[in-house]
């Protein structure tokens, strides 16, 4: 497995009224990601999966629909005990 070598940050945007940060992540391998975290939270949209191109307004929109994955796992655990 690589290693990251560099964080760039690439800036806020404000994607449906929600500010977010995109970064890119370097890899010793030569490879690069970005990540997308909410200013207000901190919240990293992108801990399922980063993004291997700097991700669109629309990609990121959808990020922001998905429920938080802490609270998809506690509505698992609550619908596997019911």
């Amino acid at each position: 497995m690589s290693t990251i070598v560099r964080s760039i940050d690439r800036g806020i945007r404000v994607v449906a009224g929600v500010e977010v940060r995109v970064t890119e992540l370097v890899w010793a391998d030569g490879g690069a990601s970005f990540e997308v975290h909410r200013i207000d939270t901190g919240d990293d949209l992108t801990e399922d999966g980063c993004f291997d191109q700097p991700p669109t307004d629309k990609q990121i929109e959808n990020l922001l629909r998905q429920p938080p994955l802490c609270q998809d796992r506690v509505g698992l655990f609550l619908s596997l005990k019911l």
